[in-house]
């Protein structure tokens, strides 16, 4: 808004210029529009979103362990309670440190490498048009047990078949049973077979080191630095 009429002023007084020096000065406004302009903008592509904080503030569960939705998709509550409670439940059954809340992850469409609360599993939500969860309750669950716990810490696009493999891995290894048919692909299709011998290999370890590869891939999602 700043800079276009700045532009267009320039563009008129380079018209009516007369001599070198006037079309040198006309190309000012432009400039100085411009300047002003830059100065306002966010320093980060993540500022120029602005939440509506009344709409993003947690409704959360009365009881432990606590789960929490946005004040915005409090309907979905219900939805999320039971593969929320189910899915800590596992956690705290296999591994050490397990997280002890389940907060539905309103700012994180497009994922980022920053760490994450290990206490805290962050879940984001599909909902239908009635404000219900879209997804059924086994699938909400592998997507709470998906790296076992942690969102991932790239998009999709950006990940590696290890993380990707990595994941799927721990989430069935932690459940007990193959994911759901339209869970399995959710973060990135597998080619058949990958997952399998992924979790064939983790489970050709003694059971004390299976569950601490499971736990060492927590550890390394949480903290989203960079390690394999």
């Amino acid at each position: 808004v700043l800079w276009l009429p700045a532009l267009a002023a320039s563009g008129l007084a380079m018209l009516a210029a007369a001599s070198r020096g006037a079309r040198v000065a006309a190309v000012l406004p432009a400039v100085l529009g411009a300047a002003v302009a830059l100065s306002l903008l966010p320093g980060k592509v993540s500022a120029t979103t602005v939440f509506d904080r009344a709409a993003i503030a947690l409704v959360c569960t009365s009881d432990a362990p606590e789960v929490c939705v946005t004040r915005v998709h409090a309907a979905a509550l219900d939805d999320l309670r039971g593969p929320a409670r189910r899915a800590l439940a596992i956690l705290a059954a296999k591994l050490p440190t397990p997280p002890t809340r389940v907060v539905e992850d309103y700012g994180r469409a497009s994922p980022g490498r920053q760490p994450q609360r290990p206490d805290t599993v962050l879940v984001q939500l599909r909902l239908s048009t009635t404000g219900r969860a879209a997804d059924p309750p086994d699938e909400l669950l592998w997507d709470l047990l998906a790296g076992a716990g942690p969102r991932p810490c790239v998009a999709p696009s950006e990940a590696s078949d290890r993380e990707f493999l990595a994941r799927a891995a721990a989430a069935e290894w932690l459940l007990g049973q193959p994911p759901p048919a339209r869970a399995a692909g959710k973060e990135r299709p597998a080619h058949p077979g990958e997952t399998g011998e992924a979790l064939a290999t983790l489970r050709r370890l003694p059971a004390g080191e299976q569950r601490a590869r499971v736990a060492a891939l927590r550890q390394a999602e949480l903290a989203c630095d960079g390690r394999d």
